[in-house]
């Protein structure tokens, strides 16, 4: 293959998605050089040419359309959600003070690369927007950044959380948690005591949203 190809197929990235996405990049670029190598005699004349495996990978290759129509519209649809991952992943930049408008561009980039045609990205959307609700939820209630002089007020980070109180509470409930948030922004009753302004940088992430 590397006679053909002149590289790796796999090529490593900072995180386990991005070295998935630059792989699959580089698939489609070794496209013509792979169809080339199963047409080649030196395919005909190696061991793997009769097994079931080079068997079904030749048939991938060179006749199975849809995987490779599947694999562009793979790298459209995922690959503006790389830079993102960037930036959570960051130890430079506060992530939370720019994800936001990162998401946002990252669908805006994801719908242009599929022709702004609404039913290829409407389903990987509504997968972002459900994940981006429970962040939200998940950044307000970390006392982590609520309670910092520099938190970050973007409307989209309360409504994510009333998005997710509506889905998992009780009808009942509701009217209650909104109180109990507002002892919770207010630093009320043990959300004052000296104990939780003390510990609150001490403890993971894991360890508020449990």
């Amino acid at each position: 293959m590397r006679s053909f190809t002149k590289r790796e197929l796999i090529r490593p990235g900072d995180t386990r998605f991005a070295t998935e996405n630059l792989t699959l990049e580089s698939l489609l670029e070794s496209k013509a050089s792979l169809e080339e190598m199963f047409t080649s005699n030196k395919w005909k004349s190696c061991s793997w040419e009769n097994s079931s495996e080079g068997k079904a990978m030749k048939n991938i290759i060179i006749r199975d359309a849809n995987f490779w129509s599947g694999l562009v519209y793979s790298l459209k649809a995922t690959k503006p959600l790389v830079g993102v991952l960037r930036i959570v992943d960051s130890k430079a930049t506060p992530a939370m003070g720019f994800i936001y408008g990162a998401v946002d561009k990252a669908k805006e980039e994801m719908a242009r690369n599929l022709d702004n045609e609404e039913p290829k990205y409407k389903e990987i959307w509504e997968i972002i927007d459900e994940k981006k609700d429970a962040q939200n939820a998940g950044y307000f209630l970390n006392p982590q950044f609520q309670y910092e002089d520099d938190v970050s007020n973007h409307p989209e980070i309360r409504s994510g959380l009333y998005n997710c109180m509506e889905k998992l509470l009780p009808r009942e409930d509701v009217a209650k948690a909104h109180m109990d948030l507002d002892k919770y922004l207010n630093r009320d009753g043990h959300f004052g005591r000296l104990e939780a302004e003390t510990t609150r940088k001490l403890k993971t992430y894991g360890e508020y949203s449990n």
